[in-house]
């Protein structure tokens, strides 16, 4: 039998409007979505969700998030920069977990809207049912999603899964 595994889900803080002239992948984020990104990284912190492995975004949005988000952790978190999860779908997102190795037991995937929320939305299967109908009504910038499950990153979406966080910065 696997250990039990944790996948962290974190949406990007919020950021600028992109400018006639700029690509959506180069928006930064606003001072909002700093303080954002810090709050979700005390959170994770205060519930003791230490990431092992981390795949996030190459957009600027979704590595400044994860910037602010490791100041709340000791040791530097072992990150992948992937342009894969830039505003990659929920299919693409399970099948770039799929590819994660099984000695990492606690996965952060900080991406974008809408793949996201319908992750989430997917692998939330059983939990507390105020913290489900919470997250079925509501995804902003910084929504933290918190699922423990049993079993192998390749075969996530067959298991038993868990909303065990979902916290939102308004929160």
């Amino acid at each position: 039998m696997s250990p039990n595994k944790t996948l962290i889900i974190l949406r990007h803080g919020q950021a600028k409007n992109a400018g006639i002239s700029e690509h959506d992948h180069n928006r930064t984020l606003t001072e909002r979505g700093q303080e954002e990104a810090l709050g979700a990284g005390e959170t994770l912190a205060e519930h003791k969700f230490t990431p092992n492995y981390v795949l996030c975004s190459t957009a600027t949005r979704t590595r400044e998030t994860l910037e602010q988000l490791q100041h709340s952790f000791t040791e530097p978190l072992e990150v992948e920069y992937s342009p894969k999860i830039y505003n990659a779908s929920d299919v693409e997102l399970l099948t770039q977990i799929a590819k994660i190795k099984n000695d990492i037991n606690t996965l952060l995937v900080v991406g974008h809207n809408p793949g996201l929320y319908q992750l989430s939305l997917i692998l939330a299967k059983e939990g507390d049912k105020q913290m489900h109908n919470n997250l079925q009504m509501n995804f902003p910038t910084c929504a933290l999603v918190v699922i423990n499950f049993e079993g192998s990153w390749q075969n996530i979406l067959n298991s038993r899964s868990k909303l065990v966080l979902f916290s939102t910065p308004e929160k």
